[in-house]
């Protein structure tokens, strides 16, 4: 959890609470500092005061919200009771919830709590967004490769001959398009059977795979 309190009493009875409830504890004294320091340790936490120097707890959550993270972080803006007024700027920054001055244990507890349950929630959504792009990726490959051979396959040749021409303009590239054949490889098959053909088809195929360059 990141504490960002420029008064050092409010900041060490802040810390001193934090680790009763048995969290780990960095702290700033300004936003600036604050800044710097979320971007090097991504913390789950912010518990970030109102006013401070060089940049202020609202401007401070701005910036947090606008630095791009696959990491979740859950921002408190710790305000003074006559400032509750304002806590739907600070919400409207992107803040999600706020705690009065002087801070009482249990309702932070609570807002621990809450955080806790958020980011675990955006870590299990971030876990799943992974695994359906790598699933994605997998079906987009898999669509475009043969199954027996694992070369590309007919849409993967269209593809490729279709991106050609932009080469040629582009880099003054030439290519040209070589058809195989495996010498008697009907014969082959009708003796041998399907099955050993398969397996000629697969040896043919990664031998040339593995002779051609990646381009």
């Amino acid at each position: 959890i990141l504490i960002v309190e420029d008064d050092p009493t409010s900041r060490l009875l802040l810390t001193k609470l934090v680790q009763l409830l048995g969290h780990e504890v960095i702290i700033a004294d300004d936003g600036k500092k604050a800044f710097d320091l979320f971007v090097r340790e991504k913390p789950d936490v912010i518990l970030s005061d109102w006013m401070m120097p060089e940049m202020d707890g609202v401007d401070f959550c701005r910036r947090v919200r606008e630095a791009s993270s696959s990491k979740y972080t859950y921002f408190v803006l710790v305000t003074a009771l006559t400032e509750r007024s304002h806590a739907a700027t600070g919400i409207e920054a992107g803040a999600d919830d706020y705690l009065p001055k002087p801070i009482d244990r249990e309702q932070l507890r609570m807002r621990l709590v809450v955080a806790q349950r958020v980011t675990s929630l955006y870590a299990k959504l971030h876990e799943q967004q992974d695994a359906l792009t790598s699933l994605n990726q997998k079906l987009l490959d898999q669509s475009r490769t043969d199954p027996l051979t694992s070369l590309g396959n007919r849409l993967r040749l269209r593809e490729d001959i279709e991106r050609l021409p932009g080469s040629v303009a582009r880099y003054g590239y030439v290519y040209a398009v070589m058809l195989c054949d495996v010498d008697h490889f009907k014969k082959y098959n009708d003796s041998a059977g399907h099955l050993a053909g398969d397996e000629v088809l697969r040896k043919v195929s990664g031998t040339l795979a593995s002779h051609c360059r990646s381009g």
